[in-house]
């Protein structure tokens, strides 16, 4: 059998409210989820490919593709908000050829299945890991049985959809075979053009945060006390090698693990392998609350010189109770001034526009990051996705009407104490807003001054906005065109200028 992945990725945006035109954000990402599966399917002797849509596809380029590769499955991977265009590609190629199977997996086929399933031109949605129902599907296909009752599946029979139950998790994930970097042409990836590698050891998060999905997947699973998982470091040393013998140009290790190393004979290990047997310098996710000075030193020793934190509110209260991270803001500058100390650069991930939010509020986000002096910032406008702890409180305060069925707004909460132009301005100026408190805080007076500035209601908050769109669009732009044409210079550039 031969399986098609699709892999939408790229970012659309409304370019205002109501219209049909959109800001497209190319991709370039390496997804370990597909690599994984494609692996697991090579060891069967099934034949893989991938479509790479790093921007969204045209009728014509999508039929042709079809056309060339000749799959037996076409298997989307979909996120909530490339969604609207997973729907129009099922049409595309039922269109192009009516038996053809078509099989959605990924994060929203798993915690909105039914959606999926829903849509026109759908077969089959994977809830949960893919790996094994993949080749069970495969197996049937080439045998020629019915595929109607495979676990993780549901799967259209007619008018009806058969449920199937969840199968349990894969652990130890060493029990799987290296993913198939091959898939991907990592000389088109985002993260090349710096000779960085992507990589993730591990799955699951052991954490509930109110804006995340983790625990509706977690509830999937009948063994949920499997969740959380790494890769042992033994068996991460052979996962680096060999990306490292099939891409021997890379200089630099981005690990996007929720978390590097939660428990600290794991990490112990880890930094003495890494050391003898890589020693390439990475970044790596951390919570502030778990990042203590022995788990730093040891991910020093080990080679980081990056790690990013999410702060996501300067509140503390709003942090715990509707984000339901429980760090205190003590926890929070103690980790970033440990990296300093240390020599680790830091970047803050930050939320404006959360779930009772106000412009006074999200102004102890701005104070917050200004005192822990992260290298880099992040403002991210809050997006409710379906099923989060978060969706469900907005949906019950009112501040969304009903289920979103398409996530390519800018602002999705309506708050009366927190106006969708104000969301927007502090997003757009949240990293000069950030300096700007950081150059007050020797002088109380001026920074009340600016407070009153800040948050006065007769400041021009849209015209500003609009102007400050337009400058990291340029800004957006050229980072671009530096990456990938003088990437040593970009990167020299990056923690002085694009941060």
């Amino acid at each position: 059998m031969k399986v098609l992945f699709v892999y939408p990725d790229f970012l659309a945006t409304r370019t205002k409210p109501g219209s049909n035109q959109f800001e497209i954000t190319k991709g370039g990402w390496y997804s370990e989820g597909l690599a994984s599966i494609s692996a697991v399917l090579k060891e069967e002797d099934q034949q893989t490919s991938l479509l790479h849509l790093t921007e969204p596809a045209g009728k014509e380029d999508f039929r042709q593709r079809l056309a060339e590769e000749k799959p037996d499955i076409i298997a989307f991977t979909v996120r909530t908000s490339a969604f609207p265009y997973v729907r129009e590609y099922l049409k595309w190629a039922r269109e192009f050829d009516p038996s053809l199977l078509a099989v959605l997996g990924g994060v929203h086929a798993t915690i909105a299945p039914w959606d999926c399933i829903e849509a026109e031109g759908a077969d089959i949605v994977c809830v949960g890991e893919g790996e094994g129902p993949m080749v069970d599907l495969c197996e049937a296909l080439a045998k020629k049985r019915k595929f109607g009752r495979i676990p993780n599946f549901l799967v259209k029979e007619g008018r009806r959809v058969v449920a199937n139950p969840p199968r349990k998790l894969i652990y130890p994930l060493d029990s799987l075979p290296l993913p198939d970097f091959e898939l991907f042409d990592f000389s088109q990836l985002v993260a090349s053009q710096t000779k960085t590698a992507v990589v993730i050891v591990s799955r699951g998060c052991p954490y509930s945060c109110g804006y995340c999905c983790n625990h509706k997947i977690r509830e999937v699973y009948p063994d949920p006390e499997h969740y959380t998982r790494f890769r042992s470091p033994k068996n991460t040393m052979l996962y680096l090698k060999k990306l490292l013998k099939f891409y021997p140009w890379v200089s630099y290790v981005r690990f996007i693990d929720n978390i590097l190393g939660i428990e600290k004979g794991w990490l112990a290990q880890f930094t003495k392998l890494y050391q003898k047997e890589v020693n390439l310098p990475f970044a790596c996710d951390h919570r502030a609350d778990l990042a203590t000075p022995e788990f730093l030193k040891l991910l020093k020793d080990a080679g980081c010189n990056f790690i990013y934190f999410g702060v996501e509110s300067g509140d503390e209260n709003l942090r715990k109770s509707v984000l339901s991270r429980f760090m205190t803001d003590r926890e929070i500058k103690r980790a970033f001034r440990e990296c300093r100390q240390l020599g680790i650069k830091t970047l803050a991930f930050n939320i404006v526009g959360l779930p009772f939010e106000t412009p006074a509020k999200v102004l102890k986000t701005v104070k917050l990051n200004a005192q822990i002096n992260p290298n880099r910032m992040v403002p991210n406008i809050f997006t409710p996705y379906p099923y989060t702890k978060m969706y469900e409180i907005s949906l019950k305060e009112g501040f969304i009407s009903g289920p979103i069925a398409d996530y390519r707004d800018e602002v999705f909460l309506d708050q009366p104490q927190f106006s969708k132009k104000e969301v927007l301005f502090f997003a757009y100026f949240f990293q000069l807003l950030v300096r700007l408190y950081q150059r007050m805080a020797r002088y109380p007076k001026f920074e009340r001054t600016l407070d009153r500035i800040v948050l006065s209601p007769l400041l021009p908050r849209t015209f500003l906005t609009t102007l400050m769109k337009f400058w990291l669009k340029f800004v957006g732009e050229s980072k671009v065109v530096v990456r990938k044409r003088l990437p040593s210079f970009y990167l020299f550039l990056r923690d002085r200028i694009f941060s």
